[in-house]
Parts: C-alpha cells; sequence; structure tokens
C-alpha cells in the first residue's frame, strides 16, 4: 500500500501541540485476510485491525518513515481484491442525516 498524504501529518496537529490524533490508514472493501503489515524500509510492524468491511493499520509513527512515499508491505491469505459495492450499502450512523 502506497501512502502519499501521511495520515499524522494534519494542520490541527501541526497548529495545536496538544492535539496529537491517533495515526491511522484505512483500506475500505478488502476482501483478503491480512495476515501482517509492516514498513517496507524498516521491516517495522504495523499493528492493524480487520473487519468485513475494513482494516484499519494503527500505532503508525506521526512523521512519514520515507520521503515522498510510503509503504505498507500486506501479507493476505490470498491475492488482494477491493469490493467496495457492499461497503457503499453499509448503513452508516449520522451519515447523511
Amino acid at each position: 500500500m502506497h501512502i502519499f498524504a501521511w495520515p499524522g501529518e494534519t494542520p490541527a496537529s501541526n497548529w495545536l501541540e496538544f492535539f496529537n490524533p491517533p495515526c491511522v490508514a484505512a483500506i475500505g472493501g478488502l476482501r483478503a485476510k491480512v495476515q501482517s503489515a509492516r514498513l517496507f524500509a524498516s521491516g517495522k510492524p504495523v499493528a492493524f485491525e480487520q473487519t468485513d468491511w475494513y482494516v484499519r493499520f494503527t500505532g503508525l509513527p506521526r512523521e512519514a518513515p520515507d520521503s515522498p512515499i510510503t509503504v505498507l508491505a500486506i501479507e493476505c491469505d490470498r491475492e488482494p481484491a477491493i469490493e467496495s459495492s457492499d461497503v457503499r450499502k453499509l448503513k452508516r450512523e449520522g451519515v447523511g442525516t
């Protein structure tokens, strides 16, 4: 997974010293089960949680470890495929109301 806009670099976190949101990257609709994830350059493991709808990579460093693009090496139980049509049908509470 290539990450161009690193999730830890937000305007609010740059302006407000006390605002330190968790740094998370996500993929919606991934059908393969993730078995492991790591930062490609360093090999450091990346924690993740997966549901039927998405996989979230958590505990990422606040600053991008590589420039200009950071790569997450993701190992899956089969060839990865994205199926976004089911995700679009998912009822999201409070969205669009």
